[in-house]
């Protein structure tokens, strides 16, 4: 299946989607620095081996029809891995359920108040549930699509269809062929995005693809991992919540307890070879997070 045949199936089954709402991820992805590696003589800078020169722009997944991105983001170019509506991981519906509520009704102060909250969040998660239960593009977290690397070298599944993201120091990491190598850089966090093999429609047939990662922090990078078969983007707003977790000193431990000053996040399209870095760190004071690319090859 091509690039627009499998961004249509994706729309169809992302249609009801895009109204979806109150689904708060609580996704805390981990990518503290830890121990480098001292037997690695590290690059100078990001590194690409095996990637195309130049990628037609006609060649990557844009966001079309009922798919929006952000001004920010399609500046940014990332548009090829992110838009609305997507993919979504988010710990629990009654996690979900608790801070819709309370951010709908406030805190309760009285026992009649509590009352009243304790049956308005299991109203909410029955529809989340709901939600859930209809909507393929929304998972809730579990040990198969959320999990830490704490063996030296890991191989990670890139689903067919779908993404496998790695927050971390540094690596090397390879994929179909592609190596990335993310060199140690104080205050810094990775978050690798891969783009799996687009869905090819043909039982029995198996296009999942394998990220090998290697020379990481072991214990100290976190895996997530988006299950292939429907939606042709991860949320951009879900991706907004896990680089500002990894850039905040109030969730997680990403660079000690104070956070780390940027995420650097490396996207990579198996299909085509497509890549873009984008570096992601705070704009002021207000908790907001400017994008900008540093690089891409399409």
């Amino acid at each position: 299946m091509n690039r627009r045949d499998f961004l249509k199936v994706s729309a169809a089954s992302a249609i009801g989607a895009a109204a979806i709402g109150g689904l708060p991820t609580k996704i805390f992805a981990q990518g503290n620095v830890g121990e480098d590696d001292n037997n690695w003589e590290w690059s100078d800078g990001i590194q690409f081996e095996n990637v195309p020169d130049n990628v037609s722009a006609g060649q990557i997944p844009k966001p079309s029809g009922i798919f929006t991105v952000s001004k920010e983001f399609g500046k940014a170019s990332l548009y090829p891995w992110f838009a609305e509506p997507g993919r979504v991981l988010f710990e629990s519906s009654h996690a979900a359920a608790f801070e819709n509520v309370l951010n709908e009704l406030g805190e309760p102060k009285t026992d009649d108040e509590l009352a009243a909250f304790a049956e308005a969040v299991k109203i909410e998660q029955i529809r989340l549930d709901l939600l859930i239960m209809r909507e393929p593009t929304v998972d809730t977290v579990n040990p198969l699509n959320n999990f830490p690397l704490i063996s030296d070298r890991a191989k990670v599944q890139v689903p067919e269809g779908g993404f496998t993201v790695v927050t971390t120091g540094y690596g090397v990491f390879s994929v179909g062929g592609v190596v990335m190598e993310l060199p140690p850089s104080d205050g810094v966090v990775y978050t690798v995005v891969v783009r799996g093999n687009y869905v090819n429609g043909k039982k029995a047939t198996d296009e999942n693809g394998t990220l090998v990662c290697e020379k990481f922090p072991a214990g100290h990078a976190q895996t997530l991992v988006y299950r292939g078969g429907n939606g042709g983007f991860i949320s951009e707003g879900h991706f907004r919540q896990i680089v500002g977790n990894t850039l905040n000193e109030n969730k997680g431990n990403n660079c000690g307890a104070e956070g780390c000053l940027r995420n650097v996040i490396v996207a990579l399209d198996v299909n085509t070879g497509a890549f873009s870095v984008v570096n992601a760190q705070p704009n002021g004071n207000n908790g907001n997070i400017a994008y900008k690319n540093m690089s891409h090859n399409w």
